[in-house]
């Protein structure tokens, strides 16, 4: 019997300390699936891409849009004649964290032409470039080799961080023996009655280039495009799309064709940042070949901006083609941003959201504002279904997008969950879609 309670006992304690030991590994093992390792030296830091452009004997004169060059020592105009020289030293510098590649181009402005014919100064001109500072020695400048023009000059490279890159342009006008052809005293004239003049600059556009690198490789950023700078860079740069970024505002090209569209020709990102394409053209209602400042047509646009945007005497975007009965329904996306046009959107297939930003109506034929056609569907395409608008944000004068006429009484772009605010400004009433 005693021997009996003295088992008992035993397997009892056997089993309690059995319990205690499984309470223990469940306990550790809680434990180790919720343990954390912290570092106090970890940081996440985002690189930035910055690059100067100095200029003058000694490279310390920041270039800005200010700046005047190629002048005269004392700072005036060159009087351009055959034999004329003149050179500016720069010095392009990395000043941020990530490896760049950079170009520089002429940025020229002003020129005019001899009347009656296509001879410009732009034509005369030729650059060339050293890859030092020029001491400004004429016989050294004659000896260059001149095999650019004005309008084909370009200068590309790659800076790692804190490093840069010195030369000298120097332009020259050769004597040839059609000099006479622009000499305004042997029985010519400008275009606009004014001398010949030419207004020379610079502009230098940086991206990413690969250096950095990730998880897989520094590839990433091979694709990076420079920042579009003016007209004929935007029209260019939309032949690819992709992600394009504006660098400058300035007048949309004004071509009144159809191959002088700036036509979106591949899906496309175009971020507006704080500048803005205007958009001057003297067509009229007789000739409406090219009256937008953007045709988006058979591909994907999405506009993003701080205080950038669209100013068209006309209209801003034009979205689909209802004349092309097997036309693609684009999307375009407007996030943010400034539009002042007869019709911010005209869609005639395809559909147009609209985030945010601040919309104002122009009357095409006059100076009154109009905003009757501010957000606008070609009809017979909305009743279809195939042309939409849909409105979740933004601000519009003088046109409430949940009510307006621009397709009939009573037109509503504001989908379900989100309202309209009215605001007074002065003689105008600002109207906000919030959700």
């Amino acid at each position: 019997m005693t021997n009996s309670k003295s088992t008992k006992r035993a397997l009892m304690s056997s089993i309690l300390a059995m319990l205690v030991c499984v309470a223990m590994l469940i306990g550790s093992t809680f434990a180790w699936f919720t343990d954390s390792v912290t570092s106090g030296r970890n940081q996440i830091v985002a690189g930035n891409l910055d690059v100067e452009l100095y200029h003058g004997d000694d490279l310390t004169d920041k270039v800005d849009g200010a700046t005047n060059l190629f002048t005269q020592e004392d700072g005036t105009a060159i009087q351009w004649e055959p034999g004329v020289i003149a050179y500016e030293n720069f010095k392009v510098e990395n000043v941020g964290s990530l490896a760049l590649k950079y170009q520089l181009t002429m940025n020229i402005a002003g020129y005019n032409t001899v009347k009656d014919t296509e001879l410009s100064l732009v034509d005369v001109l030729k650059v060339a470039i050293l890859d030092e500072s020029f001491s400004g020695d004429r016989t050294a400048a004659q000896a260059l080799t001149f095999d650019s023009t004005l309008s084909d000059f370009v200068k590309n490279g790659v800076l790692l961080s804190g490093a840069s890159d010195t030369y000298a342009v120097v332009i020259y006008w050769e004597p040839g023996a059609n000099d006479n052809d622009y000499n305004l005293n042997n029985g010519k004239e400008s275009s606009d009655g004014e001398p010949l003049y030419v207004d020379l600059g610079v502009t230098l556009a940086a991206t990413q280039t690969p250096y950095e690198a990730d998880s897989f490789n520094d590839q990433y950023d091979k694709d990076a495009k420079y920042p579009v700078v003016d007209a004929e860079s935007l029209k260019t740069t939309l032949v690819d799309g992709g992600v394009i970024n504006l660098g400058a505002s300035f007048n949309m090209m004004n071509e009144n064709t159809v191959a002088g569209r700036n036509q979106i020709n591949a899906d496309t990102v175009l971020n507006l940042n704080n500048e803005t394409l205007t958009f001057r053209n003297a067509a009229t209602d007789d000739d409406p070949t090219n009256i937008s400042a953007i045709y988006a047509e058979n591909f994907d646009l999405t506009l993003n901006a701080e205080n950038g945007g669209i100013d068209s005497d006309f209209y801003g975007i034009n979205v689909g083609d209802a004349s092309n009965a097997a036309a693609v329904q684009p999307t375009v996306t407007i996030n943010g941003g400034t539009y002042k046009a007869g019709s911010v959107v005209n869609v005639e297939s395809g559909t147009v959201y609209i985030t945010g930003g601040f919309f104002d109506g122009r009357d095409v034929y006059g100076d009154r504002v109009n905003a009757t056609y501010l957000l606008n569907c070609i009809d017979r395409c909305y009743k279809a279904g195939n042309a939409k608008i849909v409105v979740t944000g933004g601000t519009f004068v003088n046109f409430n997008p949940a009510n307006n006429s621009a397709e009939g009484a009573g037109t509503n772009f504001v989908p379900e969950g989100y309202t309209v605010q009215t605001t007074a400004d002065g003689a105008n009433t600002l109207y906000t879609v919030v959700a």
